[in-house]
């Protein structure tokens, strides 16, 4: 029947393409770079189309190149080619996006906090179609979604690591006891990771997001005291930086990280930020 002829047909096509397919895709691939924005949207849709006869092997392996384009990049067009590529994966090759949806899914979820609107909802609109269960998809993805940000939080490209922190800021406030302990563990160690460095305009948000942490998990930092004392290290480092608008932000999640543990240290070092504020307060109005 011609049913039967088309569907064969499509086969044999499948099969002779097979063997070509990585370079087909990497052909792809290298044409996303391309300075025409339709050019880079067909070959993102093409992608899609040659992802449905990648093997395993390639189909991980692609994903994970997507995911390196998107980190890399500093380029807004760049990185909505990525998302569309990732769709047309999603739309064209479904069981192939299952198959390395633990690729797919960390990526959709981190660049869809992206700094800059447009990315954010390109990646936020495939999150949504490829999500199965909102929060619940969070939670399966976890430790994926904690490796990718462990690896980019502290890379070179500040808007990165913006959009690394805007996810783990997400994480912290949505984080509860149905979490595993070493996911806990892991997430502490992320958002601390996340505050190394100098100071910049939205980083208290970061200290909210650990306190946050704190709060909920108390009991878990009362019965580790290397976590407590890295907790504490982390804030009275913010808080002695010499930048009197980001201290006098940190003031309040170190005051409630003190009320829940109190020690004399802290307490001084409260103080001292507190006390420098209110100087560099004095010494602005006698300068007016």
């Amino acid at each position: 029947t011609p049913s039967n002829s088309s569907a064969a047909s499509d086969v044999y096509k499948r099969q002779s393409l097979t063997p070509f397919c990585g370079k087909l895709l990497k052909s792809c691939t290298t044409s996303f770079q391309d300075r025409n924005e339709s050019i880079n949207l067909a070959f993102a849709k093409s992608f899609g189309f040659l992802y449905r006869i990648a093997t395993i092997e390639k189909a991980g392996k692609y994903a994970n190149l997507l995911s390196e384009m998107y980190f890399q990049s500093n380029e807004v067009t760049s990185k909505k080619v990525v998302a569309a590529a990732v769709e047309a994966v999603l739309k064209q090759a479904p069981t192939q996006f299952d198959n390395v949806s633990s690729s797919f899914m960390p990526l959709l979820f981190v660049a869809s906090n992206d700094v800059d609107k447009q990315v954010g909802s390109a990646f936020e609109w495939v999150w949504r179609e490829a999500s199965k269960s909102g929060s619940g998809t969070v939670r399966l993805y976890l430790e994926e979604i904690m490796e990718l940000l462990q690896k980019n939080i502290t890379s070179n490209n500040f808007s990165t690591r913006r959009t690394c922190s805007r996810t783990i800021v997400l994480l912290c406030e949505n984080s509860d006891h149905s979490i595993k302990p070493k996911q806990v563990q892991k997430l502490f160690e992320i958002t601390m990771e996340s505050l190394k460095g100098r100071s910049w305009e939205g980083k208290e948000v970061l200290l909210d997001a650990l306190q946050s942490l704190v709060a909920k998990f108390a009991d878990s930092i009362s019965s580790n005291p290397d976590l407590k004392d890295s907790i504490s290290a982390v804030f009275v480092t913010e808080i002695s930086r010499k930048n009197a608008v980001y201290v006098k932000r940190a003031v309040l999640p170190f005051c409630q990280f003190v009320a829940i543990f109190p020690e004399n240290s802290l307490i001084e070092a409260l103080i001292q930020a507190v006390s420098y504020t209110h100087l560099r307060a004095h010494e602005t109005l006698s300068d007016l």
